[in-house]
This record gives structure tokens, C-alpha cells and sequence, in this order.
């Protein structure tokens, strides 16, 4: 995959697959161990961020993408990985597009 918006929308795709091979968040497995959530947050947060880095989108973008990803983990136990994965992923998606396009965008 070579463009870096695919490899950034591909995160939703793979939570929607169901390829995740740990409980589906973290947070919600952690039994209140705060360190086993912030290193799951820290981790996802590099990981996007990188990918973000590489397709020029700023850190605010990547934080917000972050937080829909955050979202997903945390809906997919309860109504299932489909619907949260392509809500979050048509969001993110937009979110990229505006980023991209300039129209509506404020600077970051």
C-alpha cells in the first residue's frame, strides 16, 4: 500500500476484519491498570502518528484519528467491529479530505 491515506484509513479496515488479536481495547481489559492503558494509547498514538507524519498531515489530524480509532475499540464489543469501524473510517476519511483540499480547514 502505497498511498499514505490508505495506510492510514487501513487501521479501521483492520479492526472491521476483525484482525485484531488482543481483546478488542486494551482500556477496557485493563482491569484499572493505568499503565497497561497508557501504553496501549502511547503505542496506538506513535503508530498513527507515523503514518500521518509520512503522509504530511499534522499532529492535531493525528490525534484526532487517534480518538475515532479510540472510539471504534470501545463500540466494537458492544454492537459489534462493522458499523463503528466504517463510521470512524468515512469520518476519518473526510477528515483527511478537508486536510488535503484546504476547504474548510483552519490552520494547524
Amino acid at each position: 500500500m502505497d498511498d499514505p491515506r490508505d495506510r492510514v484509513l487501513s487501521l479501521f479496515t483492520f479492526v472491521e476484519d476483525g484482525d485484531v488479536a488482543a481483546p478488542p481495547c486494551p482500556c477496557l481489559h485493563a482491569g484499572g491498570d493505568r499503565e497497561v492503558a497508557e501504553r496501549h494509547i502511547l503505542e496506538l498514538s506513535r503508530l498513527v502518528e507515523g503514518l500521518c507524519r509520512d503522509g504530511g498531515y499534522p499532529q492535531p489530524v493525528a490525534h484526532a484519528i487517534v480518538l475515532m480509532l479510540e472510539g471504534t475499540l470501545m463500540e466494537a464489543p458492544v454492537v459489534g467491529a462493522l458499523r463503528p469501524a466504517r463510521d470512524a473510517r468515512t469520518a476519518a476519511a473526510m477528515l483527511l479530505a478537508v486536510y488535503e483540499t484546504g476547504v474548510g480547514a483552519t490552520d494547524f
